[in-house]
């Protein structure tokens, strides 16, 4: 009887110690994923990071990527927003994982592009953060077979691992940006 009572009290307690570290674990991740965000929206050079946030188009919901500094010139134009209020507000559309409601007219003209995630890639992500970087990227810099579709999906995902990418001012080929 004591036997099953330690044995019951132990599971109990295994169980809260590994649900308290995972919560706390899972809370340093939002705070560095909050604090990247933050970090790629101060940077409105050319070539600035990628943004990825959810859009609201006539036809339906779309996750799309975007540089940061078009991004900051479309709420700029559309909506007169300095940097400090645009900072604010798109800070709370992708932390909050909210949308951008717009006009397909506007969405091509400042550049925003649909992420297509095709199923080779939900099967690399899987396989962990080392295997996706490794196989897509050498150096930092995307390897030449990755397609247009594959490309978008890996932004996405790289974005939601917290690593920035840009395009490279140079080559013109995706990159993980270090300098972040």
């Amino acid at each position: 009887m004591l036997h099953t009572a330690f044995k019951k009290n132990y599971t109990t307690g295994t169980f809260i110690a590994v649900s308290v570290t995972l919560l706390s674990m899972q809370a340093c991740n939002q705070i560095k994923h909050e604090a990247f965000i933050t970090k790629i929206m101060s940077d409105f050079s050319s070539n600035s990071s990628f943004v990825v946030l959810n859009v609201k188009l006539p036809g339906g919901m779309s996750t799309s990527i975007i540089e940061n500094d078009d991004l900051f010139y479309y709420f700029y134009k559309a909506k007169g927003y300095d940097e400090s209020k645009y900072q604010s507000e798109i800070g709370s559309i992708i932390k909050q994982e909210k949308y951008l409601d717009m006009t397909n007219a506007d969405f091509l003209t400042f550049g925003f592009t649909k992420v297509i995630v095709p199923r080779k890639i939900i099967a690399d992500a899987r396989k962990g953060k080392d295997m996706v970087l490794n196989k897509y990227f050498k150096n930092h810099v995307i390897k030449d077979e990755v397609t247009d579709d594959e490309k978008g999906a890996l932004i996405r995902l790289l974005f939601d691992w917290s690593i920035p990418t840009s395009i490279d001012t140079k080559s013109g080929y995706l990159v993980i940006n270090t300098k972040q």
